[in-house]
């Protein structure tokens, strides 16, 4: 009997053995660890013995499923380059330990995909953006970050989701643009920026507007900015205008959002709308706009212009139903 038994075990371990010859290889997760101060570029990288900067990340070859962790506390005066991880295993950069987010330069995803980043601040004072989805990059989920474009820096926006970027999400974000001496935004969705998702965000800031969809310009105009959806975020439009659906953008819907404020400055061309819509078939409702009492401010506008040589707005087939105006 028992002869039987363990040639049975052995069978069965012969077939397990077999079985995983032949599937892929989808390897380990690995977790790393920066340190700021206590750091070592020359170590592995281990809770005891972590890294020490952003350039070691960049320089070291992730795989899908790695994470990499950033002490809280820890400051890092360099941009993050991320690495692409594969449906189903994100590559991740996260914070451990107690105390004030980890504080990192900027971050900036180059034709990059399925990332996950969460709880970690992005912030600079210079020509650089804090935060860029760009040129192709997808399935990008920011989380809990928070994001400054602080008073000297000369970024046009904080957050740019631009050029052909698709299935991104951002959510229960802090985001601002504190720069009063120029024309900015906050967020700006442009040139095929389809399909994300801006949810769950405290957005403040901007001499433009804190939060723009921007589909095409004079040199991409058959570009658009589509099927976006932006819900649930609560705007402080201290400095500028709220909310624009301009240049294309079209199909978004927008959804249960707060917008509070409105100024008039020569860099919202002293017309601080609280929400604009000057495109097609976008859905616009439950959104509570409050406080803009600006003279020259309105709550929803669809006016229609030609800008320069842009191909020009046409505001149609919007369904704007259910939203709460008042001062």
């Amino acid at each position: 009997m028992k002869t039987i038994r363990l040639k049975r075990n052995i069978s069965a371990l012969m077939l397990i053995l077999f079985v995983m010859a032949f599937l892929p290889s989808i390897g380990l997760a690995a977790s790393y660890y920066v340190d700021s101060v206590a750091g070592n570029d020359s170590s592995p990288g281990t809770v005891a013995l972590p890294w020490r900067t952003v350039a070691k990340v960049k320089g070291t070859a992730l795989s899908a499923g790695d994470i990499v962790y950033f002490k809280c506390g820890g400051s890092w005066n360099e941009l993050l380059y991320p690495a692409s991880g594969v449906s189903g295993r994100e590559v991740i950069y996260d914070a451990y330990g107690t105390g004030n987010k980890p504080s990192i330069r900027g971050f900036y995803a180059d034709n990059k995909s399925y990332i996950k980043v969460q709880n970690i601040e992005f912030k600079n004072n210079s020509t650089d953006i804090p935060f860029l989805i760009y040129n192709g990059s997808h399935h990008i989920s920011v989380y809990n970050c928070t994001i400054t474009a602080d008073t000297a820096c000369t970024s046009y926006s904080a957050l740019w989701l631009s050029k052909n970027v698709s299935y991104n999400r951002i959510s229960n974000c802090t985001i601002s643009h504190n720069n009063i001496n120029r024309q900015t935004d906050v967020i700006n969705l442009r040139l095929n920026a389809n399909y994300n998702v801006i949810q769950n965000n405290t957005i403040s800031g901007a001499t433009h507007y804190c939060l723009a969809l921007e589909g095409n310009t004079d040199i991409y105009p058959s570009y658009t900015c589509n099927n976006n959806i932006i819900l649930n975020n609560k705007i402080n439009a201290k400095n500028g205008a709220g909310i624009a659906l301009i240049s294309g953008s079209h199909n978004n819907v927008v959804d249960g959002n707060t917008v509070i404020g409105g100024k008039s400055t020569s860099f919202d061309v002293n017309l601080p709308r609280s929400l604009k819509v000057t495109t097609k078939n976008n859905i616009v409702r439950r959104n509570i706009i409050r406080d803009n009492t600006d003279p020259n401010s309105s709550g929803i506008s669809t006016e229609v212009y030609a800008y320069g040589s842009y191909p020009a707005n046409v505001a149609t087939n919007n369904h704007i139903y259910n939203n709460t105006i008042y001062n």
